[in-house]
C-alpha cells in the first residue's frame, strides 16, 4: 500500500527541473526498487509497481530474482506471480533456500497465487522442510489436508525431533479424527522450557489464526492459563480460539476476558470479538469502568440484538483510539447494512477533517468505497475537495491510489487543479494509469514528477515514472536499460 507523500516527499524546483532529463531520473527511479535500504523504500516502490500490473515488467521481476537481498528476491516472485495466470511458478520457489522460501510460500498462499496444481509440485520437493510441508498443506485447505498423504506426513512427523512439529502434527491428526498424538504433547508442554513453549505457543497461534483449528482448543486453553507466557502470545492465543469458530473457542474468549486484571487487554479482547464478528447478547465480561470498554461492550451487544448498532459504531469512532477505530470498521465487514456501513465511513472521514490522526484511516475508507461503495465514493471526494486543509486532497487522492479499480479515473479531473501540489500529482499519476494518452503538457507534469519535482514519496514517484516511460513511448528502452544495469 503507498504511504502518505507529504511527509515524506522530496522535491525539485522549477529553475533546476530544466536541466533533468525526465528519462533518466524515471530509470533512476524505478532502479530504487533493485536496492535493499534502511528505510524501506526500495520493498515499498516495488510493491508500487507491483500494484501496476504491467505485463511489460516481466522482465525487470525476472531480473529482480537475482537480487542479493532475500526480501527483493521474495517480492519479484510474487510479483511474477501476480502477472502469470497460474500464478506463482513452484520451479522458481524451487531455487530458494528454505528459510526465505517458507516466508515467500506463506505470502504466496495469503495472496492466493498457489493454486492446488502448484501446491502438489512443491510438495514434491525432495529439500522441503517439516515446517513447509505442514504450511503446504495448511495452504492447500480442506482438499489437502484430508487427503491420505496429509495423514502419512503428521503421522511420520510425530517422531521428529523438533517438538514444535510434532505439536503442529499432533493438532492436524486431531483435525482428521485422531486425537491420541495431541494428548501426549499436551502432557509434553507443560515440563518444556518457557523459550520452546513461547515458541510453540506463537506458532501455533499463527497457524490458528490461518486456519480454523478447534481441535486446539485445548492446547489454547493451555496456553491462555499459562501466565509465564508473554502477553502478546496469550492474546494471539485467544484470537486463535475465535478463528475456531467452536462453542469452546468462544467460552475460552469469554473467560479470558472475566479473569482477565488489565483494562488494556479486555480492551483488545473486546476488539478482537468485533473483528470475528461475535454476536453474544451479553458482553458484560468486557464492561468496566473505563469508556472505552463500555463502548466496546454496548456496540457487542447492539451488532448481537441488531439495534442501535449505528449509534453504537459511531460512538466508537468519536472516541478516536485506533483499537476502537478497528472495531468500528469491523462493524461496516460484519453488518451487512448500507445505510451503517456509510454511517461509519462518513464519520470517520469527518473526524478527520479536523484531526490528522485520522488521516490514514480515512484514505483507507476512500480505497474501501473504491471496491465496495461506488454509488457513495462521490460524496466523500467532493466532501474532501471542498475543504479549507488542502491537506486533506492528499487523503482523497491516497485512498484512490491504493484502490486497484479503473473507475477510480474519473475522479482525477477535479484534483488536476487542486491547491495541494502533492494532490495534483497524485491526481495525475491516477489519470495516466487509467487513460490511453495524455496530452503534451500532462505528459511534461508526469516527466516532473517522476524526476522528483511532484513532492510525492518513493512509491508513488516511481508509478509517476513507469507511466511516464509508458505514454512517452520509451518503456521498451528503458526496460532493456534496468534490466542490463542491474
Amino acid at each position: 500500500m503507498l504511504t502518505a507523500s507529504l511527509m515524506i516527499g522530496t522535491s525539485v524546483s522549477a529553475q533546476t527541473y530544466k536541466d533533468i532529463d525526465p528519462l533518466e531520473s524515471s530509470i533512476s527511479a524505478i532502479d530504487t526498487a533493485f536496492r535493499a535500504s534502511p528505510d524501506g523504500s526500495g520493498h515499498s516502490v516495488l510493491l508500487a509497481l507491483r500494484k501496476l500490473r504491467d505485463p511489460a515488467m516481466t522482465p525487470i521481476f525476472k531480473r529482480l530474482l537475482d537480487s542479493t537481498e532475500p526480501a527483493i528476491r521474495i517480492d519479484a516472485v510474487l510479483a511474477l506471480g501476480e502477472l502469470d495466470a497460474e500464478g506463482v511458478d513452484p520451479f522458481l520457489l524451487k531455487k530458494f533456500p528454505p528459510e526465505e522460501r517458507l516466508v515467500a510460500l506463506l505470502a504466496a498462499i495469503d495472496l492466493e497465487l498457489i493454486s492446488e496444481k502448484n501446491l502438489r509440485i512443491i510438495l514434491a520437493f525432495e529439500d522441503l522442510t517439516e515446517v513447509e510441508r505442514i504450511n503446504l498443506y495448511i495452504g492447500g485447505g480442506n482438499a489437502l489436508l484430508s487427503a491420505k498423504d496429509a495423514r502419512q506426513l503428521f503421522l511420520e512427523l510425530q517422531s521428529s525431533e523438533n517438538i514444535t512439529t510434532r505439536v503442529m502434527a499432533a493438532v492436524f491428526l486431531a483435525e482428521l479424527g485422531d486425537g491420541a498424538a495431541l494428548e501426549t504433547v499436551i502432557t509434553e508442554i507443560p515440563d518444556l522450557p518457557i523459550s520452546t513453549r513461547e515458541y510453540i505457543a506463537a506458532a501455533l497461534a499463527d497457524i490458528g489464526s490461518r486456519h480454523p483449528l478447534p481441535a486446539a482448543i485445548p492446547l489454547f486453553q493451555m496456553n491462555h492459563q499459562d501466565t509465564s507466557l508473554s502477553r502478546g502470545s496469550r492474546l494471539a492465543t485467544i484470537d486463535a480460539a475465535l478463528n475456531s469458530n467452536s462453542r469452546k473457542g468462544l467460552r475460552l474468549w469469554q473467560q479470558a476476558a472475566t479473569e482477565s486484571t488489565n483494562s488494556g487487554d479486555r480492551m483488545r479482547l473486546g476488539v478482537m470479538g468485533l473483528k470475528h464478528g461475535i454476536r453474544l447478547e451479553d458482553w458484560t465480561a468486557f464492561r468496566d469502568e473505563r469508556l472505552f470498554n463500555k463502548l466496546i461492550a454496548q456496540t457487542g451487544e447492539a451488532l448481537a440484538a441488531g439495534q442501535d448498532v449505528q449509534s453504537a459504531a459511531v460512538a466508537l469512532v468519536k472516541a478516536r483510539n485506533a483499537f476502537l477505530l478497528e472495531g468500528a470498521l469491523s462493524i461496516v465487514e460484519h453488518c451487512n447494512d448500507p445505510a451503517i456501513q456509510r454511517a461509519i465511513r462518513r464519520e470517520i472521514v469527518e473526524l478527520a477533517v479536523e484531526d490528522e490522526r485520522l488521516r490514514a484511516v480515512a484514505s483507507r475508507v476512500i480505497t474501501d468505497l473504491a471496491f465496495e461503495d461506488f454509488e457513495y465514493l462521490p460524496q466523500m471526494m467532493q466532501r474532501l475537495r471542498e475543504e479549507e486543509d488542502i491537506n486533506l486532497g492528499e487523503v482523497a487522492m491516497l485512498g484512490l491510489l491504493n484502490a486497484d479499480n479503473p473507475s477510480v479515473a474519473r475522479f482525477a479531473g477535479s484534483y488536476l487543479d487542486h491547491p495541494n501540489r502533492t494532490a495534483r500529482s497524485m491526481a495525475l499519476v491516477l489519470r495516466a494509469r487509467y487513460t490511453d494518452s495524455l496530452n503534451e503538457a500532462e505528459l511534461k507534469q508526469l516527466g516532473e514528477i517522476a524526476s522528483g519535482a511532484g513532492r510525492v514519496d518513493a512509491s508513488t514517484r516511481a508509478m509517476a515514472a513507469w507511466l511516464w516511460l509508458q505514454h512517452s513511448g520509451q518503456r521498451e528502452g528503458a526496460v532493456t536499460r534496468i534490466v542490463g544495469a542491474a
